[in-house]
Parts: C-alpha cells; structure tokens; sequence
C-alpha cells in the first residue's frame, strides 16, 4: 500500500493515468455503443442483451450526473459523527468543538455546524470552519474516506472530460480521482455485463471484431477500476489535494519570513562592511588593504552562512508541517477503520527516546569540529602570502565561530540532560600567573601546571 502510495504521489504519474483513463473512458464508451448495436442486430438473445448494456448506461449517466456531485456533502455528516465518537481530537486549545459551535471561530453569530445543509455554499462555510480550529487535519481524513464515493459532474461527461482535462500538463489529484471514480461506476455498471455477454457470445462462436474490441477496452477499463480501489487512488489523491494546498500556504508564509530575514541578514551585513571601511579609511599601505580584504570576506562569508541557515529552517519548517500532517490523518483514518493506533510511548522506551533525540546534536558536534578543522587547513596553506596578523584575525575568528557554535549545541545538551552535560565533566578552570613579558610587551596568561589549557 505504501508503494501505491508514494507511486501517486508522482506528478507524471498523475498525467499518465489521467490521459489513459480519459482515453480509455471515452473509447469504451465508443465500443459499447458498437457492441450494443451488434448485439440488438442478433436479435433473439442478443436484443435481450443489448436493452441490459442500455439500461447499465442509463444507470452511469445517473449515478455520474446526478449522486456522485452530490455526495461529497457526506464529508460533512463523517466530521459531525466524529465529533460525538471522537471528541478528545476536536480540541482547540481549551475549546471543545462540536455540532453546537459556531462555525467560524469567534465570530459573534448564530450559525453552527449543525444548522449547515447539504449545498456547496454551506460546504465551503463547514470546511473554513473547520480550518478555523485548526482541526484541518479531521476534515481531511473525512474526506480521505469519502473520496472514493465522489466526483465532479465534468468528472463523468464523456468527450467533455477529455476537452477539460486531456491538455492539462499536472492535473490536481482530486480530478483524477474524481475521473477514476466515474470510470469505476462504468465499468461496473457497463463493463462487466458487456463482458459477461462477450463471454456468451464467445461460447456460441459469433465472436467479430466489432465484439472484440468493446470487451478488450472494456476489460482494461475494468483493470484500471480494480487498481484504484486496491490501491485507494481516490482517497491517496484526496489527501494528496489537502497536501498542496497547506504546502502552498506554508510556503507563502514561509517565504515571507525569508524575505524579511534576508532584510535584516542585508541591514547586518552593510553595517558590518561600513564599519570595516571607516576602520580603514585613509590607510592605502599593503598590510591594512590586506586585513580589509580579509575581513570583508569574512563578513561576506558570514552573510553566506546565515542566509543558507535561515534557508534550511524554512524548508525544515515545510517539512515538519506536512509530515505532521500526514501522520496525524493516517491516524485519523485508522481509527474510523477501528484500528489501534500506536503511540509512541508503546514501542520506544525513555532511554531510547533520549538516545534518539541526544544523536543528532552529538552529531552536529562532529560536524562544528570538521568545519573548524578545514577553515584551520585552509588558513594554514595562505600563510606565506598573508601579513602574519590577518593569519592570526582569521584564526582567531574560526576559533569563535566554533567555539559559539559548540556553545549552542552544548546548551540544548544540557536542556536535554535535565541541566547536567552528557559525557565527561567540564574541566575547572584553572587558576593562573601573569607575568609581564620582555620590554614592557603585554601581560600573558598561562595554565599552572596540572591543568589542560
């Protein structure tokens, strides 16, 4: 199931099924229309038959035209039955949602859940309602589970589907589902008593080609049903539709706050490089274009740094969104299929959780000293054409960049460890003599004996 499903996920696959399932929909129809006629020209038996394919095709036009538009408004009676089966999942902060609530939350009317009809204006008041509490996540597994049950009306008009939806290059995941639906009603309603007549006609040796190949497009059609239900394209694809649209809204917010960040990155940035130029203005000598040169670099480097991290946080923050998401929905749906779902706490034992979560903060440990390790050999290998002080200022500089970062990682270590560091203790620091050096130079600090520096 879970290849099915990272397999719909594709965008190519997407297009690829949805041309060959309108392709495959309107040829079939096509056919059956041919094979009616070959069958009603038999008389007998096969004027018997014919009327059954007939009245099949009565049956699609009303179920594709009619009830499949309309009962997408079941999602709404699903959410309300879950209210009173589910309430501990229809919490917003200390509001407990129910049938009663009002719709949009705090707003000052007397319009609540339970007074909504089955229309599309009241479907749309019910799902923004429910968005408005933050309780998404419940309105999609609803209609993860409705899915499969529903469809557009352009989903089952025949030539008319594949003018709307043939061209589109990605077409949404709920038109293809929608499409699906009504190729499954179809075939069911059509396909397999077309099949099931070609089969007699195949036993009484008045097989043609005009019979052939309405049962060959109709079984493939047939497989195309059976693959969707198996796999639950319908309600795969639904989820799939809530997905991109929470991304698109995460991703709108998320850009704007890069945006912002890069402004003030851009403030930081300038105000260091003007600092630098007043610092060296009026100075031409080789030794001070020198350490300018480096440390507007470095300034530059920084800008780097912080605009790839505050990047990385941004598309972490989309990631961890949509993975909640999707947990918290594939929870839903097992249990409105009665389905225990597994906690955490029921398979991971605290020590393990703690080794989990201490894993990638030692391992980012690693990663500081690696770093600090290159930037140390990259120093080094400029150190014969490089004024010694610039040596010592980016040295110095690496050292502190290493050194706050270990500091942040230590922090959230000792957050982790209820206040005490993992691993061996930190050293005490060491008491110290001062002397003054040769000609009155400046005093230097050294470590007593016994004590690491």
């Amino acid at each position: 199931m879970m290849r099915c499903e990272s397999i719909v996920r594709n965008p190519v696959t997407i297009r690829l099924v949805t041309n060959s399932v309108l392709m495959v929909s309107d040829l079939d129809i096509v056919f059956s229309w041919m094979f009616t006629y070959t069958l009603v020209a038999t008389g007998g038996l096969g004027f018997f038959f014919g009327s059954i394919i007939l009245l099949g095709q009565a049956l699609y036009l009303v179920g594709a035209l009619y009830f499949a538009p309309r009962n997408k408004f079941q999602t709404m009676d699903i959410v309300k039955g879950m209210m009173k089966s589910c309430p501990d999942e229809f919490k917003c902060g200390f509001t407990q949602v129910t049938e009663m609530s009002t719709v949009m939350r705090g707003a000052n009317s007397r319009s609540n859940f339970a007074s909504l009809q089955h229309n599309d204006i009241d479907y749309e008041q019910f799902k923004a309602g429910i968005a408005s509490y933050e309780l998404m996540h419940m309105w999609t597994a609803a209609e993860c589970r409705n899915a499969k049950n529903c469809a557009k009306l352009s989903h089952g008009c025949p030539f008319y589907r594949l003018a709307a939806y043939g061209y589109m290059a990605e077409p949404t995941a709920s038109d293809l589902g929608g499409i699906l639906n009504t190729n499954a009603l179809y075939s069911f309603a059509v396909g397999l008593p077309q099949l099931a007549f070609g089969v007699y006609l195949f036993t009484q040796a008045s097989l043609t080609l005009t019979s052939i190949l309405p049962l060959s497009i109709s079984m493939f059609s047939l497989f195309l049903s059976l693959t969707n239900i198996v796999c639950d394209f319908a309600g795969v694809l639904a989820q799939l539709d809530e997905e991109t649209r929470l991304r698109d809204d995460i991703l709108n917010k998320s850009s704007a706050a890069l945006e912002q960040s890069k402004k003030e990155l851009n403030r930081e940035r300038d105000e260091r490089e003007r600092q630098i130029q007043e610092k060296f203005q009026g100075r031409n000598d080789s030794v001070a274009m020198a350490q300018k040169a480096a440390m507007l670099k470095e300034s530059t480097d920084t800008y780097a740094r912080d605009l790839d991290l505050k990047s990385s946080q941004n598309l972490e923050v989309v990631q961890v969104n949509l993975e909640l998401f999707r947990d918290r929905v594939n929870a839903i749906k097992l249990q409105l299929r009665g389905r225990r779902v597994q906690k955490p706490s029921d398979t991971e034992n605290p020590i393990e959780a703690f080794k989990r979560k201490q894993a990638p903060l030692l391992e980012s440990k690693n990663l500081i000293d690696q770093e600090y390790t290159r930037s140390v050999e990259a120093i080094n290998q400029k150190i014969a054409t490089v004024p010694s002080t610039v040596l010592k200022q980016e040295l110095d500089e690496a050292e502190r960049e290493r050194d706050a970062k270990l500091s942040i990682i230590n922090e959230q270590l000792e957050r982790l460890n209820g206040g005490q560091m993992l691993g061996r203790p930190s050293p005490p620091e060491p008491p110290s003599m001062q002397y003054e050096g040769p000609g009155g130079g400046p005093v230097a600090v050294l470590p007593l004996p016994g004590f690491s520096a």
